[in-house]
C-alpha cells in the first residue's frame, strides 16, 4: 500500500528551519488526516498553524525560563567586603 508523509506545525522536529511533528500514513488515511490538522507539506503545515509567525520566530529565540526563587536569593546575598577577604 502507498504511504505518504503529513505534517503539523508545530512540532519538536527540526525540518526547513522551523519545528514539526509527521507521521507517515496509509494513502487511505490522508484525507481524515488532513481534515484532523495534518498537511501535505511543511509549507502548508506552517501556513495553517495555530500560531502566527511572530510566536513562531519568538518562540525559537526564547531563553529557558530561570527559577524566580533563585534570582530573589541572589537578589538577598550580599557582596564580600575587603574586611571579609582579609579575616
Amino acid at each position: 500500500m502507498a504511504t505518504r508523509m503529513l505534517y503539523r506545525h508545530p512540532g519538536k522536529h527540526a525540518i526547513h528551519g522551523d519545528f514539526f511533528d509527521y507521521i507517515i500514513a496509509d494513502q487511505a488515511n490522508v484525507a481524515a488526516l488532513i481534515k484532523d490538522g495534518w498537511w501535505m507539506t511543511t509549507t502548508q503545515a506552517l501556513e495553517n498553524s495555530n500560531l502566527d509567525a511572530t510566536q513562531t520566530d519568538s518562540k525559537k529565540n526564547d531563553t529557558p525560563e530561570t527559577d524566580s526563587n533563585q534570582t530573589d536569593s541572589k537578589k538577598n546575598d550580599t557582596p564580600e567586603t575587603d574586611s571579609k577577604k582579609k579575616a
